[in-house]
């Protein structure tokens, strides 16, 4: 916990602010995966409520970045896709993240970088492992 706070703490001092990693990380989410997702897939993903979706949506739609639309197949289905500003929006952040990292990362040696990215990302697939195992056992 200490990690990710010094991490969002060193984000938001380096990007005065201008940039918001949740909001960067659910965009990069809709891109990766053709688009568009579900709220509650995208809930699922970044490990939030569905309350915190939906505001995040709400703000989405406020400020161009994303729309939600009615699935084709089934009309009850809402999607999250993101639009034309949106890409956009996450292009423009894209160098300053790249910076960042490269920044960050310019202590470690190229090894030690991909040791790295590895455990993120099996510490990052077991806890949405575990989330979704909890979301199931609470919403039968």
């Amino acid at each position: 916990m200490n990690f990710t706070d010094i991490v969002n703490r060193f984000v938001a001092i380096h990007l005065d602010e201008k940039s918001d990693w949740l909001k960067n990380s659910a965009l990069s989410f809709l891109i990766t995966r053709g688009g568009s997702l579900t709220p509650t897939e995208l809930a699922r993903l970044m490990l939030r409520s569905k309350h915190y979706m939906t505001k995040l949506i709400d703000n989405f739609e406020k400020d161009g970045l994303a729309v939600r639309e009615r699935a084709s197949k089934d009309r009850r289905t809402i999607q999250v896709k993101i639009t034309p500003a949106g890409l956009e929006y996450i292009m423009k952040t894209l160098i300053d993240n790249d910076w960042m990292e490269k920044e960050v990362l310019s202590c470690l040696d190229e090894g030690e970088i991909r040791t790295l990215r590895t455990l993120i990302q099996k510490l990052r697939s077991k806890m949405v492992a575990m989330a979704n195992e909890r979301s199931s056992i609470n919403n039968p």
